[in-house]
């Protein structure tokens, strides 16, 4: 009778900047092969790569970077595979449900340099599925320069990346329109054009959503197995403990997760 298979750890880094990342590789470093066990780390590689110098004699040379989890089959005897989160395909997105428009965001808590640079025909598209897979209507896409770039007068990435990753979408089967302007483009989302507007970084949705709907919006993670909802605004320090917060934001968004349970949001054509 052969052995059963050793059961697969997956490790995970934690906070990148914390000490995670190095107990992760000293672990696997001093026991690069477990009898009982197959390790699996799920780690960020420019964490892992910026400890190079300070753990020389880790066996770099075994590390096997993956984008997608693995199937058991494909776990080599002896190496050491890493799941990089960034990059990898996601089946997510932070989503705000208001009383007027509903948007998505494709790329969240970033500073803006950053979250232009995630802006990729590869992440618009899966951001489309995505948005089509869990919610389905009419999407918009939001541009991203001035009046979604006037045909390149104002910059090339509307004709360069957005629009074909838009007409990808649409030969799939999605109802996408854009990219389009995203001056007038909340408004028109809000007269009932589009049932949702994929916005591109946090602010170019956040602040139309806030500006609308401050205290009545629902932080939606759009694609996870559970439903998982929140309130749109922050921590509030200056406020606690003082008898001062109004919990009329957490009654909205407990009236928009009966909602979702009842399968009344999103709206849908």
């Amino acid at each position: 009778m052969s052995a059963p298979p050793r059961p697969i750890l997956a490790l995970t880094q934690g906070d990148p900047a914390g000490i995670g990342p190095e107990i992760l590789l000293k672990l696997i470093g001093a026991d690069p092969a477990p009898a009982a066990w197959q390790p699996l780390l799920v780690a960020e590689r420019a964490a892992l790569e910026a400890l190079r110098p300070s753990l020389p004699d880790f066996p770099w040379d075994r590390l096997t970077w993956l984008t997608t989890p693995p199937e058991r089959g494909e776990l080599e005897a002896g190496g050491i595979p890493v799941l990089d989160p960034v990059g990898s395909r996601r089946d997510y997105l932070m989503a705000f449900l208001a009383p007027e428009m509903q948007v998505a965001l494709l790329n969240v808590h970033l500073p803006l340099r950053e979250a232009l640079d995630g802006i990729t025909a590869e992440a618009v598209g899966e951001a489309l599925d995505c948005l089509g897979r869990h919610a389905g209507g009419r999407i918009a896409l939001a541009g991203l320069n001035p009046h979604a770039g006037e045909n390149g007068l104002l910059g090339s990435e509307e004709g360069e990346i957005l629009a074909p990753a838009v007409k990808a979408a649409r030969d799939r089967g999605l109802d996408v329109h854009g990219p389009e302007s995203a001056d007038s483009l909340f408004a028109r989302a809000r007269r009932d054009e589009f049932d949702w507007v994929l916005a591109l970084y946090h602010d170019q949705g956040l602040i139309a959503v806030k500006t609308a709907s401050f205290g009545t919006a629902t932080n939606w993670t759009l694609g996870l197995p559970f439903l998982r909802t929140s309130v749109d605004h922050g921590t509030a320090f200056a406020l606690a403990g003082r008898g001062l917060a109004d919990e009329g934001p957490l009654a909205a968004v407990v009236a928009a997760t009966l909602g979702l349970i009842s399968g009344e949001l999103p709206k849908k054509r």
